[in-house]
């Protein structure tokens, strides 16, 4: 299956870089054509029905999120990724209230743009035809699935292989047990699994690589299979392996989240930023950004939000002569009481006596 995707951009040079990554991802995305403004990119959409759109946010004639808002109106199915800079982060977050289901941050890095577009052509895989059949009167996942099916995911976005064996067993237990290793009736919740299991460990190109063969051998196999012992022994195997390529690969990489995660925390710590957005823009899940970030930094995702607050008032507090209610809206309190309360009990002192003691002593 051929991805179509369709970048809009007003930018020359962003617009052929970008196109050039897509290019250089080979057979599995077919880049449509580009578009410099929204209009534009709506007369394409019509005539060539892409999968993904790829828009920046600020264009001439009609910007992003009115792109975004009308193709989800006009194509639900189309899945849509919103470039920006730092600057437009609060555009942003609106535009994943439009349905948008990503955030690429300018200037794009060539790694994080593959790892983004991998798990936006993932969820139009989802969606695919090749898949239809097997998710067809897809019935509801009650509360305990979710939660077994939720812990047991946790365990191999983590790596946890210590906790993993349980975890499966229950899910595929409680799977027997509702359908009497009736393996037709359960092939619907097990193909939507995997394709979760896809979506939340393949993030880029060298875990996709990896994992997305075995992803798909098992997938095929639970079609014709009539044998539950064997859907579960292939489910396993899936299930062991992933845990172990995900731990070999988080031996490197958890910095490299912590980076991306403080690089846009240190952008945008005046506005009101949360876990969840900061994970949705990164593409994990919260609980283990949240996780990463307790183990890398020592302190939690509200801890360094609130330090990286306080270190920036203190600064202002040092060389300018702003009000202290102006500094505190400036490093995103609005309300200067709470602002003072906070640095008292991080400084030990309010903010009018650091300013007078900086400035009669010169010390911090």
């Amino acid at each position: 299956m051929l991805v179509k995707v369709l970048i809009v951009e007003d930018e020359l040079v962003v617009r052929n870089g970008i196109s050039n990554f897509i290019k250089e991802m080979g057979h599995s995305f077919d880049l449509i054509g580009t578009a410099s403004n929204g209009l534009e990119a709506l007369e394409m959409i019509q005539s060539h029905s892409p999968h993904i759109v790829i828009t920046d946010i600020k264009m001439p004639k009609m910007d992003g999120l009115t792109l975004a808002e009308k193709v989800k109106k006009m194509y639900p199915d189309i899945i849509i990724a919103i470039l920006s800079g730092y600057a437009d982060f609060t555009y942003a977050t609106r535009a994943m209230r439009f349905g948008v289901s990503d955030y690429l941050l300018k200037p794009i890095n060539k790694d994080v743009f593959g790892t983004t577009l991998n798990r936006l052509m993932a969820e139009v895989v989802k969606g695919s035809v090749k898949y239809s059949h097997l998710l067809q009167n897809q019935p509801k996942w009650d509360m305990g699935l979710i939660r077994l099916e939720s812990e047991l995911l946790d365990c191999v976005e983590m790596a946890n292989k210590s906790g993993l064996s349980d975890k499966a067993q229950l899910f595929i237990a409680e799977l027997r047990k509702r359908y009497q290793n009736d393996t037709i009736q359960s092939i619907p919740y097990l193909t939507d699994f995997l394709v979760s299991l896809r979506k939340r460990i393949i993030t880029n190109d060298e875990l996709r690589g990896f994992i997305e063969p075995i992803v798909e051998k098992t997938i095929e196999s639970i079609v014709p299979e009539t044998d539950f012992t064997r859907i579960e022994e292939n489910i396993h195997y899936l299930l062991d392996s992933s845990v172990y390529i995900v731990g070999q690969y988080k031996k490197t990489t958890s910095p490299d989240l912590v980076i991306r995660c403080k690089e846009i925390m240190d952008a945008n710590y005046n506005k009101e930023i949360s876990l969840q957005e900061v994970a949705e823009i990164i593409g994990v899940s919260a609980a283990h950004l949240s996780r990463v970030v307790k183990k890398e930094l020592g302190k939690n995702f509200t801890e360094y939000i609130v330090d990286l607050r306080i270190e920036k008032a203190k600064n202002m507090l040092e060389s300018t002569n702003f009000k202290v209610m102006d500094i505190s809206k400036t490093v995103g309190y609005d309300n200067p009481d709470y602002f003072s309360r906070i640095f008292k009990r991080q400084c030990g002192i309010s903010p009018q006596d650091y300013r007078y003691h900086f400035l009669t002593k010169g010390v911090r």
